[in-house]
């Protein structure tokens, strides 16, 4: 864990003490780490179903939130195409000076952004 958080931060010293602790003591519950995995072995299901709708995009508004410094995402990806293929209705923000974990690195940032994308939400 120490390794991914180190590697998947903007800044690796991000994720310690409690915060560390909190996410070793989830991740030893039992199926913690497959259920966690699945969202990534369910990748080609996902692909396949992104495929067979491809023409229908999503109409309700869609904030896309990303680390623009995560090399695996915001370095590899122009992001706002990749959503604006998927969504009519969009809000993107890559926040900088991020990696993979945007809600841990800037919550305040993230929160703000969130508040504001649903201030005007009427459900």
């Amino acid at each position: 864990m120490r390794y991914y958080f180190s590697d998947w931060c903007f800044d690796p010293l991000t994720i310690q003490g409690e915060a560390f602790e909190t996410y070793v003591e989830a991740y030893r519950a039992p199926g913690a780490i497959r259920g966690a995995m699945e969202d990534y072995r369910a990748n080609a299901s996902d692909l396949a179903q992104d495929n067979a709708d491809a023409s229908v995009k999503i109409a309700c508004p869609v904030m896309s939130l990303w680390g623009r410094d995560f090399k695996l995402v915001g370095e590899m990806f122009d992001m706002p195409r990749v959503w604006a293929e998927m969504a009519s209705n969009l809000v993107t923000h890559a926040i900088p000076e991020c990696g993979h974990l945007p809600h841990e690195e800037k919550p305040e940032e993230i929160n703000r952004l969130l508040i504001d994308f649903l201030a005007g939400w009427k459900g």
